[in-house]
């Protein structure tokens, strides 16, 4: 497991930025790495962006030191999108099988998460002990990205009249 730090910017930077400096302050993309979970933590709201490719057996999401915490949903909620074939995501011990583009919430306090093969999840964690106004304008966020990110294996695809996939919560 890889964890990058990207700190937070000034927005009197931004205009400063040529297209090299906005890729390397915001663009990520070595999420996706074979039997390895690389998340970047972002100091703009202390969102985990993270990635997982489990091909050769089972990943599991450990904590980072730079979290301060016991595991990883001690502090913090995820949402996890498959992007890739069907697959299974374990939550202190129960297991959901998901879909190609399906999501799942996953709450705080779930300390044992263990992602099967056959997937390609993307998850944003954010720190659930903001207070209760923010936090929950992040899940709001957090929710609607995984909502439209679930639309894009069936956009992909262009399979026409395919259903939107159901976001399911433990």
């Amino acid at each position: 497991m890889t964890l990058q730090i990207r700190h937070a910017t000034h927005p009197e930077q931004l205009p400063g930025f040529d297209t090299a400096a906005l890729r390397r302050h915001y663009l990520v993309d070595d999420l996706f790495v074979p039997d390895a979970i690389t998340a970047v933590l972002t100091h703009h709201d202390r969102i985990v962006l993270a990635g997982a490719r489990p091909t050769h057996g089972p990943l599991i999401l450990d904590t980072y030191p730079e979290l301060r915490s016991e595991f990883f949903l001690e502090r913090r909620e995820a949402g996890i999108v498959n992007v890739g074939r069907p697959g299974t995501v374990t939550a202190d011990g129960t297991k959901y099988e998901l879909a190609a583009g399906a999501c799942l919430y996953v709450g705080r306090g779930v300390r044992d998460v263990v992602l099967i093969e056959r997937l390609d999840l993307a998850f944003i964690s954010d720190e659930s002990s903001l207070p209760g106004a923010q936090a929950a304008q992040i899940r709001q966020l957090a929710m609607e990205l995984l909502q439209a990110a679930s639309a894009l294996p069936a956009l992909a695809a262009s399979a026409p009249g395919s259903a939107s996939l159901p976001v399911e919560s433990v």
